[in-house]
């Protein structure tokens, strides 16, 4: 770009002006034109966008800026610059505001050659308005072939003729060069796409660096409506020779249907170019390996056979599983309810209330109540992981819960259907103080300390008759409270 530093080329087109012996400009004048006598350049090829927006701001404040037109000779002028202003102002009069058909112009009276005619009408509309990249292509080249048409009429231009383009648009060099190379190699339908800012002038470059036999068949493979994000079309640059490659070189692990190379390219150029984020992107392997085959769009038939196979069989295992513990929980719903009914047996036995409650396992304690629904079947939603929900899961609860139903341990753990068995001979028996607010489950001998007042009190052998404690000698009742008592085994008779 040193040829062409402190380079102007406005200054250079200016002096071509003269140099081409065009007419130098008298002095412009506004002029009200009738819209219906202002035509559009056809030259002109930039996109007429936000119509309606302007055509409000126009309604609201009026036309700021006149339009820039040149005669015709036949009575009719042609749009120099304004053509998306004209568009609003005609919108309006359609809309029956007749007072804007009257639009204020100024009339160019030089006689330009076409190129420097177009080449106004290109500075004009780029100066007013923001382009899309694909505009910026368009115009590029059309300024260079402009620029090469001035040249053989005459005018200079020192240094490059690229540099020249990107100073008149006000590009940089290298976007210029990416701009050809995606007006140059892209194909259709992407270039399509680019032409109406479907997709960005990133995804279009990537994409157009693609060989076009492929470009071809991602298109084929995405279809007209897929917009290719660009980190996609980027993917798809890096994974394009790749994918053919290991088509073209990987046997098909499906045996049922011959030996024969991978047939899925268009599977995995589709989900590629139609995934929103990288992390979805195809890799390029086997489908069979691949850990997502059971939801992507671009799997092989062979692939989506083994996942549909899978599926039937993994849905057949679950339903089998679930009458498994189906029957499980009938299972343990019968054990647990015999559990609870031995239970209310015992709390019934003991005269307990119905909201007093067991301390059965850790985190659940029931009430007689509730004992008495599960006793009836009635479980409700509960899941039972085990037929021995309802039995007490430790030595110091089981204990608690003889001592609270009057029972013997071994009834709770089901040993007997005896709430208080007789022992065998020769088996010592646990024997433990039990509150004097309690009494013994059944008639039996006991010792108990009673009650004298005054801190006092009097421990003596003596028995429960079911009704009260009473003296071995006598039977008379004892009429003083207890405050503890031990139930004594039985005496076993001496045989004769």
């Amino acid at each position: 770009m040193s040829e062409t530093k402190g380079f102007d080329l406005a200054a250079v087109l200016s002096s071509a002006v003269s140099d081409l012996g065009t007419a130098p400009a008298g002095r412009e004048q506004i002029e009200y034109i009738d819209l219906d006598l202002l035509d559009e350049d056809s030259r002109n090829f930039y996109e007429l966008s936000g119509v309606d927006g302007l055509a409000s701001n126009i309604a609201l404040v009026g036309l700021q800026d006149p339009l820039r037109v040149r005669a015709n000779g036949d009575g009719r002028y042609t749009i120099v610059s304004g053509h998306r202003r004209r568009a609003a102002i005609a919108k309006l009069v359609a809309e029956g505001m007749d007072r804007f058909r009257q639009v204020p112009c100024i009339r160019e009276t030089d006689t330009d050659s076409p190129a420097l005619q177009e080449l106004k009408l290109i500075y004009a509309n780029s100066n007013t308005r923001v382009m899309s990249s694909a505009d910026i292509s368009r115009q590029a080249e059309r300024v260079e072939a402009l620029l090469y048409q001035l040249k053989e009429e005459g005018v200079e231009f020192p240094g490059r003729m690229r540099d020249h383009v990107a100073q008149a648009c006000k590009v940089s060099k290298t976007k210029l060069a990416n701009l050809k190379v995606i007006r140059d190699q892209l194909q259709e339908p992407f270039q399509g796409q680019f032409q109406r800012g479907e997709i960005n002038e990133s995804a279009a470059l990537y994409l157009a660096r693609i060989p076009q036999d492929i470009q071809a068949d991602i298109a084929e493979a995405v279809g007209e409506k897929c917009r290719i994000s660009g980190s996609a079309a980027e993917n798809l640059l890096k994974m394009a020779e790749q994918y053919y490659t290991f088509a073209a070189n990987t046997k098909c692990p499906d045996s049922s249907r011959g030996v024969r190379t991978c047939s899925n390219v268009q599977g995995f150029l589709r989900k590629t170019g139609k995934s929103q984020y990288s992390w979805q992107y195809c890799e390029g392997r086997c489908c069979l390996d691949c850990y997502n085959k059971d939801s992507c769009t671009g799997a092989c038939a062979t692939a989506k056979a083994r996942v549909k196979a899978e599926k039937q069989d993994q849905a057949q295992k679950q339903a089998a599983d679930k009458e498994r513990r189906a029957k499980e929980q009938e299972k343990f719903r019968a054990k647990n309810t015999k559990a609870a009914q031995r239970l209310l047996r015992a709390a019934e036995a003991a005269g307990l209330a119905e909201d007093e409650k067991f301390d059965l396992n850790y985190g659940n304690k029931y009430s007689v109540k509730k004992i008495r629904k599960f006793a009836a079947g009635d479980f409700g939603d509960m899941y039972f992981y085990s037929e021995d929900s309802l039995t007490p899961d430790n030595k110091s609860r089981i204990v608690a819960m003889a001592k609270q139903m009057h029972c013997s341990t071994d009834y709770l753990l089901g040993l007997t259907e005896n709430l208080n068995p007789p022992q065998p001979e020769g088996q010592m028996v646990f024997a433990g103080w039990m509150p004097g607010g309690t009494t013994p489950a059944a008639p039996c001998d006991a010792v108990a300390d009673f009650d004298l007042g005054d801190g006092e009190h009097y421990r003596v052998c003596c028995r429960w008759d079911g009704d009260n404690f009473v003296f071995k000698s006598g039977g008379s009742v004892i009429t003083q409270p207890p405050i503890r008592w031990m139930m004594l085994p039985p005496v076993e008779k001496a045989e004769n």
